[in-house]
């Protein structure tokens, strides 16, 4: 199964200590800015979530957590959580007709809302987008959003998506055991693979991620390897790929490949 891929989030207690352990892994981090949102009907609501990101030219990694958090916040039933991937964010050409397509298919959508963060890097523009999330969780124990690019040369702005460990886009997902309704396929945009991975433990918490590690190709292992070593991150040789545990990347496993 393939999904087309805005972006995934790790959301966490404190998004510059998420930043720190990315930037010793090698990746350029964007500053935190805060996002701010609206709904359709223009009841604005000032955004307490601050979010820093991981940018590559297809799709992103966003880093972020929210303080304080209203319980009617759409990250709320994450709080209080370790670091983890909670947010699946997917492609779409128009988020209206989006939502439209999935409520016919049987899935329960929210209304489309507005949000926009401040970029800064590039011309220093503002980020502007449109989006909805699925409701009733059919992606279990994850947010899944649908985003709308209204600005998006502005926000994949070739600036920040150069890394000193040459990591340049993310290839697969990997997931624990469940059902991906397969209406959230298309082949409009950029596609990862997901990858089930059966639970390592018996016992292992139910309520935690579903998303549990990625793939990322690198232009070149060595100088993911140099990076690693510097910040002296331990990390492992598993076949042709670099793997880094749980522990040292924010709650996700990562295995990095060499692009072909």
């Amino acid at each position: 199964m393939r999904l087309p891929l805005d972006h995934v989030g790790f959301v966490g207690a404190d998004t510059q200590q998420l930043a720190e352990t990315f930037r010793a892994l090698g990746f350029h981090v964007t500053k935190p800015a805060v996002l701010s949102t609206s709904n359709t009907n223009d009841l604005s609501q000032k955004a307490v979530q601050s979010s820093a990101h991981i940018m590559f030219r297809n799709s992103y990694i966003e880093l972020t957590s929210v303080k304080p958090c209203p319980p009617d916040h759409h990250l709320a039933a994450f709080q209080g959580q370790d670091n983890a991937i909670r947010l699946l964010v997917l492609h779409s050409e128009d988020a209206g007709q989006r939502a439209e397509q999935l409520f016919r298919a049987g899935l329960a959508v929210s209304d489309v809302s507005t949000a926009s963060r401040a970029l800064l890097y590039g011309k220093q523009d503002t980020a502007q987008f449109r989006w909805f999330s699925l409701l009733d969780d059919p992606v279990p124990r994850t947010l899944t959003v649908f985003v709308e690019h209204q600005t998006r040369e502005a926000v994949f702005h070739q600036e920040v998506s150069q890394h000193p460990n040459s990591i340049n886009r993310i290839s697969a997902l990997h997931h624990r055991p469940g059902s991906i309704p397969g209406a959230l396929c298309d082949d409009s945009a950029y596609q990862v693979d997901l990858i089930e991975t059966p639970a390592k433990e018996p016992g292992e918490n139910p309520a935690g991620p579903f998303f549990v590690g990625m793939t990322l190709q690198a232009k070149n292992l060595l100088s993911c390897e140099r990076d690693l070593g510097e910040n002296q991150v331990p990390f492992e040789c598993k076949g042709s790929s670099l793997y880094i545990s749980a522990t040292h990347a924010a709650g996700a496993v990562l295995y990095i490949e060499e692009s072909k």
